[in-house]
């Protein structure tokens, strides 16, 4: 629904919150696909928080694994 509007901050967010929603549900190979994806357009948009944000998950998310 939201790749619609174009708005890569807003689809980047999204993906991030559902990344932490397959991580709680503990499928953790879809949270680093989803966060891969929220990444990528974050850099796009050169979100330097949103991308330390992102970097910051998935460094977790790896290690816990």
């Amino acid at each position: 629904m939201l790749e619609a509007t174009q708005r890569e901050r807003w689809i980047a967010n999204t993906l991030a919150g559902l990344a932490e929603a397959a991580r709680l549900r503990g499928d953790t190979e879809r949270a680093a696909v989803l966060l891969a994806d929220a990444r990528e357009r974050y850099a796009s948009r050169a979100d330097a928080l949103g991308v330390a944000d992102v970097d910051e998950r998935l460094r977790a998310l790896l290690s816990a694994r």
